[in-house]
């Protein structure tokens, strides 16, 4: 292991033989810093996993890093360290939960463009999961509210003139009131650890975008575990879908739902060989092709709620 000595050593030799420049991998998004960053900027994120693993060499690093190595190997940025840690997302909703139920898909809001599973947006205290959990109203208490309100309408009708008249347009008053404070929740924000739920194989092949089928990348950039999955299951010579350019992972992704019949079966297809959901550029990124990404998940197995608005799932629990 590393001692505290080397490790500052490490950490200057590879600033020592890195220069400042945009960082054309997109290693930030990774790590979840802003772009434009150097690899030595990359490199200071990642350092500090040194200390669980054999001394690397720096220059081995850089170069894999330059290269693209760590995308083909499962590797991380830096090419030699692995990847520590579970996948760290959020997501936004207007329900309040302690566990995912991907069962319920398809009884809320959400269009599921991008594959039929649990959405998820990059790191911890998304942007993207606050606006969602600001946005989405609870569909289900909302149509309580309105059915009473129109049944309550019938009435006041009815007793137009009646003594109850007052009684009944009370309640409305307070239905309306109820339905107001509904549109005005600011619904719930979960940050999520995104890991697979057998401890040993996490510890051993830690759960990351590697896994994920690339919506937006050409099949020779997905990575070589997807490749492998994929051309098992449809019967492509290994090593064919590297070579293809010509087609991104949204075209596989229908591939499947035509050969499945559903979305709902395409996505437990790619489960059970392997691929464990999608991963694609979110709004504010599609247009310049590289930044901040969302997942979806085919298993809500994979998906620990860590807290739900700043508070703690321990404590959740709790209460």
């Amino acid at each position: 292991m590393l001692g505290a000595g080397q490790n500052i050593d490490l950490r200057q030799s590879i600033n020592d033989k890195l220069s400042k420049s945009a960082d054309p991998l997109g290693l930030y998004s990774r790590y979840g810093m802003e772009a434009p960053y150097s690899y030595g900027d990359v490199a200071q994120q990642a350092i500090g996993a040194t200390d669980l693993y054999a001394p690397i060499a720096a220059g081995e690093a850089i170069e894999a890093a330059k290269k693209g190595e760590w995308k083909k190997s499962g590797l991380s940025a830096l090419g030699a360290l692995p990847i520590i840690g579970a996948l760290k997302a959020s997501h936004g909703s207007p329900h309040a939960f302690t566990k995912f139920d991907f069962s319920k898909i398809g009884t809320g809001e959400g269009a599921q463009a991008y594959g039929h599973g649990g959405y998820f947006a990059q790191g911890f205290d998304s942007p993207v999961a606050q606006r969602y959990a600001q946005a989405l109203v609870d569909r289900e208490k909302m149509n309580e509210i309105n059915q009473k309100l129109s049944a309550n309408g019938r009435e006041i009708a009815k007793a137009f003139g009646k003594p109850n008249v007052d009684e009944l347009n009370k309640e409305a008053e307070l239905l309306y009131q109820q339905r107001e404070d509904l549109l005005d929740d600011p619904g719930h924000l979960y940050n999520v650890e995104l890991k697979w739920p057998d401890p040993a194989r996490e510890a051993a092949d830690p759960l990351g975008e590697h896994h994920l089928l690339d919506w937006d990348a050409p099949l020779s950039g997905q990575h070589n575990s997807v490749l492998s999955a994929l051309e098992n299951e449809i019967g492509y010579p290994e090593g064919y879908l590297s070579t293809r350019n010509d087609r991104v992972g949204r075209k596989m992704w229908e591939t499947f739902v035509n050969r499945r019949g559903s979305p709902e079966d395409a996505a437990l297809r790619l489960k059970e060989i392997g691929i464990p959901g999608i991963r694609y550029l979110d709004q504010g990124s599609r247009a310049a092709g590289t930044g901040s990404r969302n997942y979806v998940m085919f298993d809500d197995a994979l998906a620990n709620i860590v807290s739900r608005n700043g508070v703690s799932l321990s404590d959740l629990l709790r209460r």
